[in-house]
């Protein structure tokens, strides 16, 4: 049997091998030993069902399997039964016989519960005395670790453990809250892994005697609250074991490692790019638990998994001298739940089973267990951190890359190549405290495919118009702004990028023409021909300059030509681009807020939808330290046979903005080809596998001219023609079309750009947008409002998907708006933000507000068409949520609600996202609708449930929009009952507050039949609950009588006026009274307007009069 069919049938044959459970049950339902088995809270132990519910890992490729398999298993079953009495059936066969029985699944996931118990106790009690967490804690076990100090010590001795809330009625952070005090736990230590409606799910630190204290002592906290460790193979990130055994991880030629290619090659006649690596590498990702791990803590993880390989044949010194000083380490083959001969059972049958076809054995057989103990690829482990963050000045790191490499001669079989050692040093990893997941870290591929066509991508989304580029015409080209490129190089001399100043590898220099900073610090400075990172790079901000100094018009001018590049570099000569960590590349650009704001990735990593270790990065930085940054990566082009899930990451992530590919126009499409409203075929689709809507936006990708990298020639430009995708002519060797994700993302990161630029020239008031330069104020808007005033203007495709380059339409894969192929459509700045003379929208924006959880903001609009406007309402809500779990099932942690409610005529209710309840799964909710002159509507957006207590959100609002105003709770509350009556009976006070607000008080009074007196309505004041807050705008309106009189009072309980407030009041839409014109003079302690309705007009019967409160009407 080939070493290829061997591995196949190992991964066939696993479950049923490897995760049979030693005990036999006592009673039916429960087969824990006691000893293993924690002695209070057994009822609430989480179950295998629930378990695959919230996590994706390894245990659910096994189930898998053994589902697969289960028939074969009986029909084997059912011949060796009839074989037990024949003549020469071996005693081996009848006891198989009498006792193999097919284990459940839940079976074989109590025996798991049973191991990771047992050895989260075993290594809880150190000898360092244990936290006094309840009375009965002793804490006198004197087991030690594979350690060297007492404070790892005390560190080791808390395990990850899996605990679910499905108490009713309460948020996560709620929950999480109930949990922590319950467990007198560190909630720094948390992390989320499901947060819904029915249950909140949390990795949480602590030990087993901490778990059955709280259910003894403080089981009501605990209600409705179940439990797990998460060990080993719940580390594993599922189809982890296929992506080393599988055949891709490692092969060999002549007994040297192959070259592997890394990307697809792409041809067109004459022309192809192919992108190979020469040195093998490959990866290993690790996550640690929450909380993170110091530097130094991270080489003694490293050091404790080598330790652990436990060969007792070898010799190797390192591996002595690191057993002299971890005494007490546990085997791997003891530590890892599927192969250990402690919890499991050591009948013959099973032992049987596990040394011929378990995979992870066979994988410590043939890896740590040998002679070599795989001390090659030890000796050859490069680290990249991932997550830093200092914490009481020591730098901590969420995770790090492992970066395997393979010696060019030598022992090979000691090294990563040997797929045997990679999947046991997964093994020692998953089993180790300190780590909470690994997988595999799939290559970084880029998104771009090499064919002949050319694209002016600027006025498709700019406007849709043809070749109207109206930010153009009013000087907004991305002047001023800096935009971010990682890549694999950038040919500098190009005619897009020449500079005649300096060079820009010497730092940061803004007052270079194109390139501010070149970050060679990873790599170095070499381009390849016709390389990637030059085409992205020009497509965002080229501009063409013969000599270097001054700027002329280019046939691959890019979509922000007035804006300068950061660029960093990925990739060391050819051998394609590598990772350098999350923190390290946007410390580089961000330059300590001085540098980007906007950075453009058009490569990823494919992990078939699922949220992984990469995610996490990605989203974490841009939530917790990178909040103003906006992250805009290519889908990818693994779209062709429209299957979902096929995003890479980071596109897939929650926060950064992922961009698909859609056609062009004219000369810049095949005769075939039908233009903007399609999408390419090639196209990555979602949704994720928790969901999720992605790709988020689509923009021009397919035949785009950029900037040629032609490293030989210096100063490289157009050619004499201009180029057109129909007539072969001279484009010249500085030029070239390229088409793929990787060119619709930094047409939109060159529309960010013009973007940020009109909000930092003052295009805007106080949260709004005026749409002339200077009318407003400059201001800095954060990634969250970038990304939802791009995702706002959005413009759903009307075509259709069609295959390139054969162009035939693919009417089973629809376009739909929302769906995994387009998102919310095509960018289009002109939909997004005023801009005077080219459209009436009006753009209220709420830029990264704080919200607590469980709390509401709401908004009132009036929509005018009065002036012509006939634009549609769209409200768009985005934020950066905390980072998800790896693997996660369900990977929104605090989940914010969107919706917009008519205020009187039907109260209809709209939902975003095209859907007709909440969005419990998107990042960016959208809602979209025709409105009429006059109606107005409550904007509604509510923290329903958050695990973390805070989070800051954004929101885009446009459309004909008279009035948009933020109400208090107390207020808006007060408008879910607003009058019921026409406008010409409707009475509004309108008030303006000034520093003084919180002294504001008013009434209106209206007079009986019986000629009494009643009140209307009063406010604000502490009796009712809340103030207004400082300079800040408020609505009250109500429904008059016919023949009432009324009196209206406002006061400042301070008794010093409202100071330099103004107000006014309307009956109809008529002004009664307005303080901005009255010259009656200071506004004093109070002022009174007495008024009467009388045949639909306002009577005033007494202006402005002082009076006591206690004064009657008449």
């Amino acid at each position: 049997m080939s070493q290829s069919a061997t591995t196949s049938s190992y991964l066939i044959l696993f479950l049923l091998c490897s995760i049979q459970p030693q005990y036999s049950v006592a009673t039916k339902g429960n087969a824990y030993h006691s000893h293993l088995f924690p002695s209070y809270g057994k009822d609430n132990i989480i179950s295998k069902t629930q378990f695959s519910s919230i996590l994706s890992t390894a245990l659910d490729d096994e189930v898998t399997w053994q589902h697969a398999l289960h028939q074969n298993e009986e029909r084997r079953l059912k011949k060796l039964r009839q074989r037990k009495n024949d003549r020469g059936a071996s005693e081996l066969d009848h006891e198989y016989v009498e006792n193999h029985s097919l284990f459940t699944e839940n079976e074989a996931w109590e025996g798991i519960f049973n191991h990771g118990w047992s050895h989260s106790k075993k290594f809880s009690n150190s000898k360092f005395p244990s936290r006094n967490l309840r009375p009965d804690t002793n804490g006198t076990s004197t087991t030690s670790h594979a350690v060297t100090d007492s404070k790892d010590r005390r560190d080791i001795r808390l395990h990850p453990f899996l605990l679910c809330s499905q108490f009713p009625g309460l948020s996560g952070y709620q929950r999480l809250q109930r949990i922590i005090i319950a467990l007198d736990a560190d909630i720094s230590k948390t992390q989320t892994t499901m947060n819904t409606d029915d249950q909140s799910c949390f990795v949480i630190l602590t030990t087993p005697d901490a778990i059955e204290d709280a259910y003894r002592y403080e089981k009501d906290l605990l209600t409705n609250v179940s439990f797990g460790p998460l060990v080993d193979i719940l580390k594993i990130a599922s189809r982890t074991p296929y992506a080393i055994l599988g055949g891709e991880w490692a092969t060999t030629s002549g007994g040297a490692p192959a070259v592997n290619k890394l990307r697809s090659s792409f041809n067109d006649n004459d022309d192809s790019i192919t992108t190979e690596e020469t040195v093998w590498r490959r990866s290993i990702m690790v996550d640690f638990v929450p909380g993170g791990v110091d530097l130094d803590g991270v080489q003694r993880i490293l050091d404790d998994v080598r330790a652990m390989a436990d060969a007792s044949s070898n010799t190797d010194s390192a591996t002595s001298k690191l057993r002299s000083i971890h005494t007490a380490v546990t085997p791997t083959r003891d530590a890892f739940s599927l192969t250990s001969t402690t919890s499991f059972d050591r009948s013959s049958n099973l032992r049987m089973f596990r040394s011929r076809h378990n995979i992870w054995s066979q994988a410590l057989t043939n890896g740590f267990e040998k002679s070599h103990g795989c001390n090659v690829m030890f000796d050859h482990i490069e680290m990249t951190s991932r997550g830093e963050e200092v914490v009481n000045e020591k730098t901590m790191v969420s995770g790090v890359e492992l970066i395997l490499t393979a010696p060019k001669t030598g022992d090979y079989d000691g090294s990563a190549l040997n797929t045997n050692c990679a999947l046991s040093l997964v093994m020692g990893l998953s089993v180790h405290p300190l780590v909470g997941n690994v997988e595999v870290g799939q290559h970084l591929e880029l998104s771009s495919v090499a064919v002949k066509g050319k694209s002016n991508p600027q006025w498709i989304t700019q406007s849709a118009v043809v070749d109207h580029r109206p930010f153009f015409d009013k000087g907004l080209d991305g002047s001023g702004q800096i935009v971010a490129v990682a890549d694999g190089g950038l040919d500098t001399d190009n005619c897009y990028f020449r500079d005649s100043k300096n060079s820009p590898f010497g730092g940061w220099d803004k007052s270079r023409r194109k390139i501010a900073y070149y970050d060679d610090s990873f790599a170095d400075q070499l381009e390849r021909p016709k390389g990637h990172g030059t085409y992205v790079s020009g497509i965002i901000v080229g501009r063409k300059s013969s000599n270097g100094v001054d700027n002329e018009v280019g046939f691959a001018d890019g979509t922000a030509p007035g804006s300068k590049i950061t660029f960093f570099d990925m990739e060391i000569g050819y051998n394609g681009i590598a990772d350098p960590g999350v923190s390290r590349l946007f410390s580089s650009f961000y330059n300590s807020g001085d540098g980007a704001f906007i950075s453009n990735a058009s490569w990823g990593r494919g992990y078939n939808g699922l949220y992984s270790s990469f995610c996490r990065d990605y989203d974490g930085a841009l939530r917790s330290t990178y909040s103003d940054v906006l992250l805009v990566v290519s889908a990818g082009n693994t779209g062709v046979e429209g299957i979902a899930g096929t995003i890479q990451n980071p596109a897939d992530c929650k926060s950064p903005m992922a961009v698909g590919s859609s056609l062009s126009y004219g000369d810049d499409i095949r005769s075939h080809e039908k233009g903007i409203e399609y999408l390419a075929d090639y196209s990555s689709r979602g949704p994720t596998a928790d969901g999720r809507i992605k790709p988020d936006i689509v923009a021009p990708g397919h035949f785009i001219v950029a900037p040629n990298a032609d490293p030989s020639t210096e100063g490289e430009c157009d050619g004499s023609s201009s180029p057109n995708i129909r007539r072969s002519i001279d484009v010249g060797s500085g030029v070239r079309y390229v088409s793929g994700t990787s060119m619709a993302s930094p047409v939109v990161t060159g529309s960010a750009a013009i973007l940020r630029q009109y909000f930092e020239e003052g295009y805007c008031t106080s949260g709004r947008c005026c749409g002339s330069k200077g009318c407003g104020e400059s201001f800095t808007p954060s990634g969250t409002l970038m990304k939802a005033v791009l995702m706002n203007g959005a413009q759903p495709l009307i075509g259709g998907i069609q295959r390139v380059p054969d162009g035939n339409i693919l009417n089973d894969q629809p376009l739909k708006e929302y769906d995994g192929n387009q998102g919310m459509g095509r960018i289009n700045l002109v939909n997004s933000v005023p801009l005077e003379g080219e459209n009436d929208i009006q753009l209220m924006t709420i830029n990264d507000k704080f919200i607590d959880d469980g709390d509401k903001d709401e908004f009132r609009i009036k929509i005018d068409s009065s002036n012509g406007c006939n634009e549609e309402l769209r409200v768009t809500l985005a934020w950066y949520d905390p980072p998800g779990a790896v693997g996660c099932l369900k990977c929104l942690v605090n989940d914010m609600d969107l919706m917009v409610e008519e205020v009187g005529g039907d109260s209809d209710v709209f939902y975003p996202n095209g859907l007709s309840q909440y969005d419990t799964s998107n990042t960016v909710e959208r809602i979209r609708m025709q409105v009429s002159d006059g109606q107005e509507f409550r904007v509604i957006v509510h923290s329903r449930n958050f695990a973390f207590n805070r989070q800051q959100y954004s929101l885009a609002i446009t459309g004909c929009l008279a009035e948009v105003d933020e109400l208090t709770p107390d207020l808006a509350e007060a408008m879910k009952s607003s009058p019921d009556c026409s406008g010409d009976e409707l009475f509004t006070f309108k008030i303006n507050t000034a520093d003084t607000a919180h002294h504001l008080r008013w009434s209106l009074i209206g007079s009986t039949p019986n000629n009494g007196i009643e009140t209307i309505a009063s406010g604000p004041g502490p009796e009712l609950g809340y103030v207004y807050e400082a300079n800040e705008t408020y609505y009250h309106s109500y429904c008059l009588t016919e023949g009432t009189k009324y009196r209206f009072q406002v006061k400042n309980s301070a008794g010093s006026g409202i100071g330099s407030g103004s107000y006014s009041l309307s009956y109809g839409g008529d002004t009664i009274f307005d303080s901005d014109s009255d010259s009656s003079g200071d506004f004093g302690d109070v002022k009174t307007h007495r008024f009467q309705v009388s045949n639909s007009v306002v009577k005033i019967l007494g202006k402005n009069r002082s009076i006591n409160v206690d004064d009657e009407i008449v």
